[in-house]
């Protein structure tokens, strides 16, 4: 006869956490019959959820992994990296479109599986994950080349003539930059780095760029982010995920009483007064020219 011992050992107790992971507890190994006999279980069960740094990478790197954790049994987990963030970038992350799209791709896989009986096995789930992988390789648009894109959208504009040289500088400075080359290269970290070198280059006279001249850069790149991200070709901007310091205005200082007299006892030569009083006579000639042509 079963003591009640026994049965209390073959039972399968499962609890969720408020982060979302699922963690199994029992004596009875959850088995792949169990997926497919349980029915009514597996039915409203997740299979996936997000894990954040879990090999606890962020106090020695700064950065951690995101990955997406798709439960095969209480004991078996396979883990799909998506990408590398910090902590920041995580939080964002988490919240947005995109966030939710990857999960939902997963998870549509293993509850695929299960409707099809098949065995949510490492092989099984791994040959599916292989399909999807190369699928998405042959036709992802985050695969085109940004600089192209960039210089297709600086073509098309009606703007003047020195603004699409700005631009078009902008665009090659990038390109000589070279570590964003495709839309896939749009991240965060890769701004910053960008933002860095650009710190480092210099001027034909030696001088390192100001704040003033890197702002212009970004903003002229920015534009075409936004672009690429509002094309849906993006699922976020990645500027909005980064904190740039800004050149501030200089303030400035008034003249003093001593600098007005240093200006009212100075000689200036006669060549000088001789162009400051032709000067006045044609911007006077100029303005009554003007007054007498502008009359009906």
């Amino acid at each position: 006869m079963q003591t009640e011992t026994d049965r209390s050992r073959q039972k399968i107790s499962h609890r969720v956490t408020t982060s979302g992971y699922y963690l199994g507890t029992g004596y009875q190994p959850f088995s792949e019959s169990c997926f497919r006999t349980n029915k009514k279980l597996m039915e409203q069960r997740n299979y996936c959820s997000f894990r954040f740094d879990r090999k606890k990478t962020v106090e020695t790197r700064g950065v951690g992994k995101v990955e997406v954790q798709i439960r095969l049994s209480p004991s078996v987990r396979r883990y799909v990296t998506i990408t590398e963030c910090s902590p920041l970038e995580w939080e964002r992350f988490s919240k947005t479109q995109e966030c939710r799209r990857i999960l939902a791709k997963y998870e549509g896989i293993a509850q695929g599986m299960y409707a099809l009986g098949e065995d949510i096995t490492k092989e099984n789930l791994n040959a599916h994950l292989d399909c999807c992988t190369r699928e998405k390789k042959q036709n992802d648009p985050l695969d085109g080349n940004f600089i192209e894109f960039m210089r297709n959208c600086i073509a098309k504009e009606s703007i003047k003539l020195n603004t699409q040289k700005q631009r078009l500088v902008a665009m090659r400075m990038l390109e000589t930059f070279g570590q964003i080359v495709t839309f896939r290269d749009l991240t965060p970290s890769k701004i910053q780095q960008l933002d860095s070198w650009l710190r480092l280059q210099k001027t034909s006279r030696g001088k390192l760029y100001d704040k003033t001249t890197i702002d212009n850069y970004h903003k002229r790149i920015h534009r075409y982010v936004r672009k690429a991200y509002e094309s849906e070709i993006i699922s976020r901007d990645p500027y909005e995920s980064v904190t740039l310091a800004h050149g501030k205005n200089k303030v400035s200082q008034p003249l003093l009483e001593a600098d007005l007299q240093k200006i009212r006892d100075a000689e200036l030569p006669t060549e000088c007064l001789r162009y400051l009083y032709l000067r006045h006579t044609l911007v006077w000639l100029i303005s009554m020219l003007w007054a007498l042509t502008s009359r009906p």
